[in-house]
């Protein structure tokens, strides 16, 4: 039974003993008034009543009180889910400019690539970002997306002192049957996962994530190894449940559980282990046979 059941129910034998304790007052009155002399046992009868009477006017008290407090939080409550609700609504906003602004400028490097700008692309990235990688660098990823992907993470890690090796020994044109768009969700959540777990449990001069990239006859495989260490007790498959995180702040939780389903959907593979050395590395294996997805 809810809180606010409780509190009805309390209300509602009130209102009943309340009506019979007017009643017994009215009796009361009637004989009274009349000098009537009612037997002992309807004398006992009617000061019982009483008794529960008074009892019940006690409860009534106190439920009042109850329904004051629950008033008082449902009202808290719905305050704190306004503001809430208007905070959300803030960062829709702030997203949808983001958004707006980001396709703006996609429209303008796709232009450019239809043009063969590339030194225009080039200028117009190094511009927004400095720090941007020589074009040149992971030239043995043959793997469009992935190599763009390990650019820009590459610009993010010398920003906050990591460093950031990838050591590849295979051919990954394979990956040009899977969808672009999962393979870089896949990976760019594995990545964004290691950067903050660096940046959180190491010190400056140990900050360090490495990729390694092998193949064998069916599949590939990927693991992202980071010199960090899952919290004592931690099974390493509850964190790709949605919404499990260790960080203090809102929103997150979501990126290694959009990781373990995007690998399934391209029917692969992906765990977590804590090694004895201390490092923490997240395997993902793929499938070379063709897929349309």
């Amino acid at each position: 039974m809810s809180e606010s059941e409780k509190i009805f129910l309390l209300l509602v034998l009130s209102v009943v003993f309340g009506g019979i304790t007017i009643l017994l007052l009215c009796i009361f009155s009637f004989v009274t008034i009349n000098q009537l002399k009612p037997s002992v046992g309807f004398v006992l009868i009617l000061q019982g009543l009483q008794v529960i009477s008074g009892i019940v006017a006690l409860i009534s008290v106190f439920a009042l009180f109850k329904l004051k407090n629950y008033i008082s939080k449902e009202e808290m409550e719905r305050e704190v889910g306004q503001l809430r609700l208007e905070q959300a609504q803030e960062i829709i906003r702030s997203l949808q400019i983001q958004r707006h602004d980001l396709k703006n400028q996609l429209s303008l490097i796709g232009a450019w690539a239809k043009l063969g700008q590339t030194e225009a692309i080039l200028d117009y990235v190094k511009e927004d970002n400095p720090e941007v990688l020589n074009p040149d660098a992971f030239s043995d990823i043959d793997c469009p997306i992935l190599r763009a992907l390990f650019l820009l993470t590459d610009t993010k890690c010398r920003t906050s002192n990591i460093a950031f090796h990838v050591e590849n020994s295979t051919g990954l044109g394979g990956l040009a049957n899977y969808s672009s768009a999962k393979i870089y969700r896949i990976f760019s959540n594995l990545l964004t996962n290691a950067i903050e777990a660096v940046t959180e449990q190491c010190g400056p001069g140990e900050r360090e994530i490495d990729v390694a990239i092998w193949d064998n006859v069916d599949v590939y495989h990927f693991v992202v190894v980071t010199p960090t260490c899952l919290e004592k007790g931690l099974e390493p498959e509850k964190l790709f449940e949605p919404g499990y995180t260790t960080k203090k702040e809102q929103g997150h939780g979501m990126g290694l559980y959009i990781v373990q389903t995007f690998v399934r959907d391209l029917q692969g593979k992906v765990w977590c282990s804590h090694e004895e050395n201390g490092d923490v590395e997240f395997h993902v294996v793929l499938p070379k046979k063709t897929r349309t997805h």
